[in-house]
């Protein structure tokens, strides 16, 4: 009889929201996100990210950093990637109209680390016979350094996952040892989830939840539990100064103020303030 090979398990370091696209069509949405890209701009220019000229399907705006941001007659897009889209992607949904792609990851720490995540994904994936022997779609790539990735599902599809070597991916020392179960969700389902998402106080739970389903239904049993634990890392947050308080006021609470004084509450919203 063969020995059954006992599954890696890791630890839950980082998940959240990775990247998302958003638009907005009422005049009210397309204003809070030209004052959201305006400040989000601001943070990639103090990073050291100056942004440059972008036109698409007749956008047009600039990009800079991990941020994209157009308009045209009929609306205005947005787009957040990495850190950006992780602690900003709550007040684009708030204002949005639809979202239309958005990316889900865990990313997991292994001690030891297993190099093969993604082989042996596949193989579960080709040993798994379905009715009238369908098999999940998937498609194992590995890199000249050894990096493998697992792509499961179609790139065009609305729901679209991949686990990769984070560790081979990139050189930061906080993916060491780390692979990165990734999920994107595109049209219905990624307006459902940022809907949903949102009614979270902190959406990093119901994240973790939702990847691991994904994978497990389609015969990639995940290697960590879906339960959040401690030492979740932080993700990097530029440094607190006068900046980051004023753009922290422009995208969280001007739109609060301005609202009070449409409504003929401007001295209450002062005195509240202290001003």
């Amino acid at each position: 009889m063969a020995e059954l090979r006992t599954l890696p398990h890791g630890r839950i370091v980082m998940c959240g929201v990775d990247y998302i696209t958003a638009t907005a069509k009422r005049l009210a949405g397309r204003e809070a996100f030209r004052v959201h890209a305006a400040q989000l701009s601001e943070l990639e220019r103090l990073a050291g990210n100056e942004g440059k000229p972008w036109a698409w399907q007749g956008y047009s705006g600039f990009t800079a950093g991990s941020i994209t941001y157009g308009e045209r007659d009929d609306g205005a897009i947005m787009r957040l990637s990495s850190n950006l889209a992780q602690m900003y992607w709550r007040p684009v949904v708030a204002t949005a109209t639809n979202v239309s792609r958005m990316d889900l990851q865990v990313t997991v720490n292994y001690k030891p680390f297993p190099k093969h995540l993604g082989r042996d994904g596949y193989v579960a994936v080709l040993a798994s016979v379905g009715p009238q022997g369908h098999i999940p779609n998937a498609m194992l790539t590995v890199a000249t350094d050894g990096g493998e990735t697992l792509n499961l599902g179609k790139r065009a599809s609305d729901k679209y996952a991949r686990l990769y070597n984070k560790d081979a991916e990139s050189d930061m020392p906080q993916y060491r040892n780390c692979w990165r179960y990734e999920l994107e969700l595109k049209n219905r389902p990624a307006w459902a989830a940022a809907q949903q998402l949102a009614m979270a106080s902190d959406e990093r739970p119901h994240v973790a939840v939702y990847v691991w389903r994904h994978f497990a239904d389609r015969q990639v049993l995940p290697t960590f539990s879906p339960e959040l634990g401690g030492g979740l890392i932080t993700v990097p947050r530029p440094r607190s100064n006068d900046e980051r308080a004023l753009i922290w006021l422009a995208t969280q609470v001007r739109s609060v103020v301005d609202r009070l004084t449409a409504h003929g509450r401007r001295t209450e919203t002062q005195n509240a303030l202290g001003l």
